[in-house]
């Protein structure tokens, strides 16, 4: 998606969006901050396809799965002989980013003498493979973002401090989905035509569907809202009503309740609702879930059934 083809009626996510055009032109490295789920990666890759390098594909880096001892010959690349196992060259990532953009999904997971060296490289632009006594210069611009809010990892030392203000020059903060609830029914009506192309159905939202999703406080963000319409097209008919959105919090949804009683909402889509989220919450254990509901594997396997909930 183009950045000028996003629309929003949120005020917080239009600043992040005018923020997003005028440093997508200038080869800053920027920090992007923001809850689970919240578009940090949509953000790192509207910024990259709004800027001269967007000729050349961005490359992720999932920090959280590399293995600390494999961190910095992942990045740095290393010699032939470097080490035991290094029987041929490698390039690392940073070389393999020159002339595009490097994106740190959870630098937080790095290493601490990783995010030195990689300290270094943000302040001079050259590489070290290791084994090497030659320093490479790379053109490479670095977006980060952090898996946990930044003051926590500063406080706990899993970010630098010194490399945090490195990056720090340009932070964007993204919204969690609760503060920007204007958009919550575009983001899910976009959503439906996404699933529906790709499940080829023709499903569509009441408006009592509608409203459950504005009322909903979304913990896990844009990320949830996506997987809630997802499963909705795949197991609703073309009318996708409140008993077929199965929240990941709709227990403790504090307008729940209220929201059900509001709309008339039936007892069975009630009961279908509560199953589902026990059913989740015990990972699909029905012997577990039936002991929650009270009631005996039989009736639950009947219920699980009769509701679509298999």
């Amino acid at each position: 998606m183009l950045l000028d083809e996003i629309q929003t009626r949120s005020p917080s996510f239009a600043e992040v969006l005018r923020i997003v055009r005028r440093v997508a032109q200038t080869d800053a490295s920027i920090l992007i901050a923001g809850e689970t789920g919240s578009g940090k990666d949509f953000i790192a890759e509207l910024i990259h396809d709004a800027s001269p390098r967007r000729s050349r594909p961005l490359l992720k880096i999932d920090c959280a799965s590399i293995p600390a001892s494999l961190a910095e010959s992942e990045l740095f690349g290393y010699e032939k002989g470097a080490f035991s196992d290094a029987s041929e060259p490698k390039v690392g990532k940073l070389q393999i980013a020159n002339g595009s953009t490097l994106y740190f999904d959870g630098i937080n997971h790095l290493p601490a003498t990783v995010q030195s060296k990689l300290l270094r490289f943000v302040q001079e632009r050259v590489v070290e493979p290791l084994g090497s006594t030659q320093s490479v210069h790379v053109d490479c611009r670095i977006i980060a973002s952090c898996s946990l809010p930044l003051k926590i990892c500063l406080k706990e030392e899993q970010l630098r401090e010194d490399l945090y203000y490195r990056l720090s020059a340009a932070t964007i903060e993204i919204p969690a989905l609760r503060e920007r609830e204007q958009d919550v029914e575009s983001i899910a009506i976009s959503a439906l035509s996404q699933f529906n192309e790709k499940y080829r159905k023709n499903s569509e939202f009441t408006s009592e569907a509608l409203q459950f999703l504005r009322s909903y406080h979304w913990p896990g963000n844009i990320r949830e809202l996506m997987n809630v319409v997802e499963h909705a097209v795949i197991h609703a008919g073309e009318s996708i009503a409140p008993s077929d959105l199965i929240l990941s919090d709709v227990v403790s949804h504090p307008q729940f309740l209220s929201h059900a009683a509001d709309r008339q909402m039936s007892l069975e889509d009630l009961e279908k609702l509560y199953i589902a989220e026990v059913l989740r919450k015990t990972r699909g254990h029905l012997g577990n879930a039936a002991e929650i509901l009270k009631v005996n594997r039989k009736t639950l396997l009947m219920k699980r059934r009769k509701y679509g909930l298999e």
